[in-house]
């Protein structure tokens, strides 16, 4: 035989389960199946051997076809977009449509070759192993996505349905390609809590009697309300958002949130982690993101500190609906309650005060059932 023939037919065993699949979308199924048949009568003859289809690095549920692949989210109409500003310029808002189209179409391109990867790691007979080049490829693009999407919610209100669907996605694939990020869906589950039971008013920290904050002025009021909290209380908060980390940062420097304590951030799970469990360093209470584009969300963060004996304070700052179900996932994560993050909230003068409001409602429901970890 040719020797040339038989390089080749060689370079197609090696590759044909990184570059033939991974881009079977292009050239067709028909196309991916005629590579295969020269392939695999050279296994059949014993000439190469058979590539393991062993998913060392993760199968893809079928659930997870269903929710990702099949599930399309349609761009806001500009006339119908949220924008982070209240009042912004009108020349801010054509700006900010024309990249919220742009990310759009961005992501849509991401999201078809995505979908053909989950599409592949969902089936039996085709899940495999990646090889380490594809997985670095992948998670460049991912990082790539990630920062387009960063700097869309700059601008536009984090509810959006695009935008909360793609961090979503984001998160899965990052995941299914790179099982170490620890996503917000695939965490060991912990034991039954004895601690306290799941209430929903009390998970999601609403005020147990009418709060009036009628002719208050926004700073007096969170300075009044940090020096009801005890006093020099230890807060961390996780946001893989630099810009939502800076603003946190400014708001203590200006005495507006926790003015009585101190606060420290982290762009994710593994940062904050490692300060505790490497470096000893001690919080009272933990605010985190629950999705995080890098990996290790709110999910992860819980699990891991309760695991290793954490006692204090976790609470979830997400922009996603205050509904039952997603609260018993988070209690039963060792969350200790959530706090719903509207789009843009940070730049709002009265929401330092109502976050310390909420850990205030977390304390006072504390002490009034006994709850001890």
């Amino acid at each position: 035989m040719n020797r040339k023939f038989i390089l080749f037919i060689l370079l197609v065993g090696v590759l044909a389960p990184s570059a033939v699949q991974a881009r079977w979308w292009r050239a067709g199924p028909k196309a991916v199946q005629s590579a295969r048949v020269p392939l695999q009568a050279a296994v059949r003859r014993g000439v190469i051997r058979p590539v393991p289809r062993v998913c060392s690095n993760f199968s893809v549920p079928a659930a997870a076809v269903e929710r990702y692949v099949f599930k399309t989210v349609e761009p806001t109409p500009a006339r119908s977009l949220s924008f982070v500003p209240e009042e912004p310029p009108y020349a801010w808002i054509r700006e900010s449509a024309d990249e919220y189209a742009r990310v759009a179409e961005v992501f849509r391109l991401f999201k078809r070759e995505a979908d053909a990867f989950l599409y592949y790691q969902a089936n039996s007979s085709e899940c495999r192993v990646l090889h380490p080049e594809e997985v670095a490829g992948w998670r460049s693009r991912i990082d790539d996505m990630a920062a387009e999407l960063d700097g869309l919610r700059f601008r536009v209100d984090a509810d959006d349905p695009l935008l909360s669907f793609a961090r979503e996605y984001l998160t899965y694939v990052r995941w299914a390609v790179y099982p170490q990020a620890k996503d917000i869906y695939f965490i060991t589950p912990l034991p039954a809590r004895t601690d306290r039971t799941f209430t929903p008013e009390e998970f999601f920290l609403q005020d147990p009697h009418p709060v009036s904050t009628r002719w208050e002025l926004a700073t007096a009021r969170a300075r009044r309300l940090s020096a009801r909290l005890p006093a020099g209380l230890r807060v961390a908060v996780v946001n893989d958002f630099s810009f939502f980390r800076k603003r946190v940062t400014e708001l203590h420097s200006q005495d507006r949130l926790f003015a009585d304590g101190t606060l420290r951030t982290y762009a994710g799970a593994d940062e904050l982690l490692d300060a505790v469990l490497t470096r000893g360093e001690r919080y009272d209470v933990i605010f985190t993101d629950i999705i995080i584009a890098s990996g290790g969300g709110g999910y992860y963060l819980a699990s891991e500190l309760r695991q290793s004996g954490y006692n204090g304070v976790i609470i979830a700052l997400s922009s996603y609906a205050p509904e039952e179900e997603l609260g018993r996932k988070m209690f039963d994560r060792g969350l200790d309650g959530m706090i719903h993050l509207e789009g843009g909230a940070e730049y709002k003068r009265g929401w330092p005060a109502d976050l310390m409001q909420k850990l205030l409602n977390h304390y006072y429901y504390r002490d009034l059932h006994g709850w001890i970890r």
